[in-house]
């Protein structure tokens, strides 16, 4: 108790330390308004024409996507993002992606700004060898009525066994370069040999999974080395048909393993398009996907000035909706990262209910294209920002012309003033028509009479 004779005790906090501290560091309401605005359109994935029109400088790189009710709609390439594009075969998937790459690959006044190009790296696989190359690859040609196009350079990167094929694939195209896809043993770490043999699931695991779980969890995940591995596994009393699975295993991957290979590193260049072919009749998603996921870790570490741009083609063909799956972990880490890893991702698929609900969440924008599949509809609207108009958009997507789409992206600008006024997308949608494009169209539908549909 203190008297009234005795001073009160010293305040066990300096208030007016903080309190200066606080005044001097905190920006005025003005400032704060100003810092909001700025960072709302730096990091807006799409924006209309408004919005360059009043904060160009806002955004120095950008790519014209195509127009919704008559005005500009750009790609915002100079800020990470990630894009989900979906749609039947023939809706416009294919093309949207080839605009999206030109947009981060082609410096072009005639597509948007693009003073500093990305690098970017694509996937695509399929079982069946149909000698068609992937669309992406057509980059490397103008379009026919177009000139002056400065174009991408363009490495194709096979499977070994399947080279020469894929090489004939790609011959029309002049300016492309087929190598195959070399490994090196340090390439293949415990988690990744796990994968490759088939260990992800405990639950569906064949019993002789668990001798090559078992060797590998005894190395440890420090000491794992491919030839120890290979070696103990030789040790073990496997019966014919054990040992002809695990070495089938092995055999898939030692065909990608090549002593002294190039680092897969050298390939990556700014304004440049690796694309990982893995279109082979001998290999299955599931070692499709490791393999990607190992050029993405190289992709991810590649360090570099400039901005990256990763996309799944025919995502339905190897990603997995499951989240401990490796290359889904991949890309789910790559979406939340992105801000610091200066990365953009891309995925495309005809079937969005492969996608799992984590990336779907974690996407900055969702394009939709024709489809009729209810399912697919309930599935992406337990994902989409579509506030009231959720049944609506259903009817709208069903209807969809080619070359057309439904765009998903809350942080979209819609609008913008010279007062600083900005509106967002929020629970709307926009309703895209995509751009023309700069280079070959490679996806165009074949017809029995008559050579082709007409381009987008």
């Amino acid at each position: 108790m203190i008297t009234s004779g005795q001073p009160p005790a010293a305040s066990p906090v300096d208030d007016d330390s903080e309190l200066a501290f606080l005044a001097t560091t905190a920006p005025t309401e003005e400032d704060s308004d100003a810092n909001l605005l700025r960072h709302q359109l730096v990091t807006s994935p799409l924006l209309t024409y408004s919005a360059v029109e009043h904060h160009a400088a806002h955004f120095p790189s950008r790519g014209l996507l195509g127009t919704s009710a008559g005005k500009r709609v750009y790609f915002n390439t100079n800020a990470p993002s990630s894009v989900v594009i979906c749609g039947v075969q023939g809706s416009g998937k294919s093309h949207t992606v080839s605009c999206l790459l030109e947009c981060a690959l082609i410096a072009d006044p005639r597509v948007g700004k693009l003073p500093e190009p990305l690098s970017a790296l694509v996937f695509h696989f399929d079982m069946q060898d149909t000698g068609r190359p992937c669309e992406a690859a057509f980059l490397s040609s103008p379009a026919a009525h177009l000139n002056n196009v400065n174009l991408p350079q363009v490495t194709v990167l096979c499977s070994p066994s399947n080279v020469n094929r894929r090489r004939r694939a790609y011959a029309s195209l002049a300016h492309v370069r087929v190598e195959p896809l070399c490994l090196s043993e340090r390439d293949i770490s415990a988690d990744r040999m796990l994968a490759i043999m088939g260990c992800d699931n405990l639950d569906t695991m064949p019993l002789y999974m668990h001798t090559a779980l078992l060797i590998i969890r005894n190395m440890g995940v420090e000491a794992f080395s491919y030839p120890e591995f290979k070696r103990r596994i030789g040790l073990e009393r496997l019966d014919g048909k054990q040992k002809a699975m695990i070495e089938l295993r092995m055999h898939l991957l030692e065909a990608f393993l090549q002593p002294g290979a190039r680092d897969i590193e050298s390939y990556f260049t700014a304004g440049g398009l690796v694309l990982v072919d893995l279109t082979d009749p001998f290999l299955d998603g599931l070692t499709a996907a490791v393999l990607f996921d190992i050029v993405l870790g190289w992709f991810t570490q590649w360090q570099t000035a400039y901005g990256k741009l990763v996309v799944l083609d025919e995502a339905h063909k190897y990603l997995v909706n499951s989240d401990s799956a490796r290359l889904t972990q991949s890309v789910g880490n790559l979406i939340r990262l992105q801000r610091h890893l200066a990365t953009r991702v891309i995925i495309a698929t005809q079937e969005p209910t492969v996608i799992p609900p984590t990336i779907l969440d974690l996407a900055s924008t969702i394009i939709c294209h024709r489809f009729s599949s209810p399912a697919w509809c309930a599935h992406l609207a337990r994902h989409v920002s579509a506030g009231s108009e959720s049944a609506g958009w259903y009817r709208q997507v069903m209807a969809l012309p080619t070359g057309s789409a439904l765009v998903f992206s809350p942080a979209a600008v819609r609008a913008a003033d010279e007062h600083g006024g900005v509106a967002l997308l929020g629970k709307e949608h926009l309703m895209l028509r995509v751009r023309p494009r700069l280079t070959m169209d490679g996806g165009a539908s074949l017809l029995a009479v008559g050579r082709s549909l007409p381009t987008l």
